[in-house]
């Protein structure tokens, strides 16, 4: 059921943008409920309830496909190379966010958002979920990673170019940042719960979709899919969000700027 958790967490974070995005119409903007409030605790939780999701599926998710590789008896070339296509299709979806931003909101720059990170995890990782001598420093370096992150947290630094590690500068801004420290430490939390609770061990407790009724099996299915085809549906979903804005904005408006 990972990938159905994927797909719970795409619902969210289109519902999350789409909260960010519908003022910029004019949409709900004079709203003082907490489901269009500028800032409020519930969408700064949900925020990062919804980015830690995908960030521990990815740590998880490595870890079930290295004990998969190693038992089919695959050597860890093998594994790199197939690591390595995951790394190239993610990080070309970061370059793209990085150019659509660069051009739309220069101001804003994604420079290292979550596809960034993602990226870099998949590399970091790699010998992490490889080699069992490295097994006991998942969990205390993936906290010490959380902690020291939330120590820097709200603070700049007078140094350029460190952004993507953690230490932005005063002037540094980004529509989408998701820094080395604190969030690789996410994934490797990840990587713990995955070594803790194999996928050869959950799946005898795991229901099946035959328990389910017609409708339920649907929707999971759906949520599986949409998993299966989380970089796509990121890449896709705010240009389809924006373009259903503009479109209802012209049409109960009559106007195509934003405001």
């Amino acid at each position: 059921y990972i990938d159905a958790i994927r797909g719970i967490a795409l619902c969210c974070m289109i519902v999350y943008h789409f909260r960010i995005d519908a003022p910029l119409f004019g949409f709900w903007l004079s709203s003082n409920t907490v489901f269009f409030m500028p800032s409020s605790l519930f969408w700064s939780i949900f925020q990062k309830v919804t980015a830690g999701t995908f960030l521990l599926l990815s740590g998880f998710s490595l870890q079930l496909k290295a004990e998969k590789s190693q038992l089919r008896g695959e050597s860890f070339s093998q594994f790199v190379r197939s690591v390595l296509t995951q790394v190239i299709r993610v990080g070309a979806g970061a370059g793209l966010i990085t150019l659509a931003t660069w051009w739309l909101i220069p101001e804003n720059m994604v420079s290292f958002g979550v596809l960034h990170l993602l990226a870099s995890a998949l590399v970091l990782n790699t010998l992490v979920v490889w080699f069992a001598g490295l097994k006991r420093l998942v969990l205390p370096l993936g906290l010490l990673l959380i902690l020291v992150g939330a120590q820097l947290s709200g603070l700049s630094f007078p140094v350029e170019g460190l952004a993507w590690l953690g230490l932005p500068s005063a002037t540094f801004q980004s529509y989408d940042y998701f820094p080395i420290v604190p969030y690789w430490g996410v994934t490797l939390v990840g990587v713990f719960l995955a070594q803790r609770f194999m996928l050869s061990q959950s799946q005898k407790y795991a229901p099946t979709l035959n328990s389910f009724a017609v409708v339920a099996q649907k929707v999971i299915h759906m949520l599986i899919v949409m998993g299966q085809h989380s970089l796509g549906i990121y890449l896709i979903h705010q240009p389809i969000l924006l373009s259903m804005l503009w479109i209802a904005r012209y049409v109960l408006h009559g106007q195509t700027t934003l405001l």
